[in-house]
């Protein structure tokens, strides 16, 4: 996270509004498409660890091995997709000064290829959760991020930094497919080429991960539609500011994401196991755990937004304080959703659940477009995300209770019930905010420790109050 927000500042000052506003639109493009790049990682992964509770070894390098090969097609879907349809958005409907045209275009491909070799990392990234070395996962991750943040202070060497840094992200690329490669191979018996084609397992993650492919590109398309919207009503000027906002949300997002990693194996071993009781222990502890882990991460970014932005960047760009709030309250709400995804992928009926979310996430994109025609302000559109996005939480928590026997009164009483009290209470708080140093920190402390003392003393169940306990005892006996 801390390396994230770096990157961002460095970025900023080396490449400067145009260029930073460039690469977070051409980004953009990449993204609306890369739910491809994700897209079997989880699918691979959930195989792979419904397996490993199986204790069926040879079906887990059938499932590696076809991962491989389902990988291979994605790729070149991909590149073919983003190539047509990311050409003509640029020569039809971008707005960026004449001057930058070759530019963009040379990054679109060049962030089309790195794209591609990411995609061809996904089974191995599954491989590592699925065996839940998450150690390995995180020192992966933060070295990837380290060669991001080194190579910015090589784009002193070509005229063009714009084309360069996409040049040198590609490299980056490479390297780390060559470590996860050597990892893999070293210390995980089921990576080993064998690229037969296995009807069955085929058969069975390609529908698995169709409808969720289904899901994720509705979500893609909309965050990173977006963007496009805000480019052709606002410039790069507004690309630049957005990208900002995002990468500030990305940097609180890692947290939840990083819970889920943890979360997921564990989740389906219990399902494939037939341990159901323990998989909802684990979806309830999780909802209000990753609730309270994003409530705390961004509460001092909401209070502190221009504070923070200054020293950051060093400059506060037009837009970027309202983006940043809105999507702070966007992350509170979306961290809400992390659990149910899981636990809809861990018993594997996810297609009723991937069309709802299709229908109602695709919404805020229509919504936005026609909000900024008629002249609303730029930052309606996220308020139009945030809206959908509780209206698809209530509408997925519905389809949970049928379809994975839910108990809808119990996540309201445990979950739902305590989040508005928080949320409520620290929208109070916040409407004294502003007022002076003093006073907003201490609003922010009451904003951090009463919602902790609610979900603490009235959400958990006495078994999770007393494994807390036990987890500080034992912190403050280490110390």
């Amino acid at each position: 996270m801390v390396i994230g927000f770096l990157i961002s500042r460095v970025l900023l000052q080396k490449l400067g509004i145009t260029d930073f506003g460039i690469y977070s639109l051409i980004g953009s493009i990449i993204a609306m498409f890369s739910s491809m790049r994700g897209l079997f990682v989880t699918a691979t992964q959930r195989f792979l660890n419904y397996e490993m509770g199986k204790g069926n070894i040879v079906r887990l390098k059938i499932i590696f091995n076809t991962s491989i090969l389902v990988n291979i097609g994605i790729s070149t879907l991909f590149a073919l997709a983003v190539e047509i349809l990311g050409l003509w958005f640029i020569h039809n409907e971008i707005n960026v000064p004449a001057d930058r045209l070759i530019a963009t275009k040379a990054v679109l491909h060049l962030s089309v290829a790195t794209s591609v070799v990411y995609i061809m990392t996904t089974p191995l990234d599954a491989l590592i959760i699925a065996h839940e070395r998450i150690g390995t996962y995180a020192w992966l991750t933060i070295a990837d991020h380290l060669l991001k943040l080194i190579i910015l202070y090589l784009l002193y060497l070509s005229n063009d930094r714009l084309i360069f840094y996409a040049f040198l992200l590609l490299v980056v690329s490479i390297v780390m497919r060559v470590v996860y490669e050597v990892y893999c191979r070293r210390h995980f018996s089921e990576c080993r080429y064998n690229l037969k084609w296995n009807k069955d397992v085929m058969r069975d993650m390609t529908s698995f991960a169709g409808w969720q492919f289904l899901g994720s590109t509705a979500y893609t398309l909309t965050h990173n539609g977006l963007n496009m919207i805000l480019n052709v009503y606002g410039g790069t000027a507004v690309n630049a500011a957005r990208g900002i906002a995002y990468q500030a949300n990305a940097a609180v997002n890692q947290l939840v994401i990083n819970m889920a990693l943890v979360l997921s194996p564990f989740s389906v071993k219990s399902f494939a196991q037939g341990e159901q009781t323990k998989m909802f222990n684990l979806f309830f502890l999780s909802s209000k755990v990753m609730f309270l882990v994003s409530n705390c991460a961004i509460l001092p970014v909401v209070f502190f937004t221009e504070e923070i932005i200054g020293f950051w960047l060093g400059s506060v760009p037009e837009y970027s304080v309202v983006f940043i709030r809105l999507l702070m309250l966007y992350s509170v709400v979306r961290a809400l959703h992390s659990p149910i995804d899981t636990l809809f992928k861990s018993v594997g009926k996810i297609r009723k659940y991937q069309i709802t979310e299709a229908l109602v996430l695709a919404t805020p994109l229509i919504l936005s477009y026609g909000a900024l025609k008629i002249g609303l302000s730029l930052y309606s559109v996220f308020v139009f995300v945030i809206f959908m996005e509780s209206i698809n939480i209530i509408q997925i928590l519905m389809l949970a209770r049928k379809e994975v026997q839910l108990d809808i009164l119990k996540y309201a009483r445990q979950v739902a019930f305590p989040v508005v009290i928080c949320l409520c209470f620290e929208g109070i708080l916040f409407l004294f905010a502003g007022k002076s140093t003093a006073i907003d920190l201490t609003l922010l402390f009451l904003a951090e420790f009463v919602p902790i003392n609610i979900v603490y003393r009235f959400a958990m169940t006495d078994g999770e109050r007393g494994s807390v306990r036990k987890i500080v005892n034992t912190w403050n006996k280490k110390r």
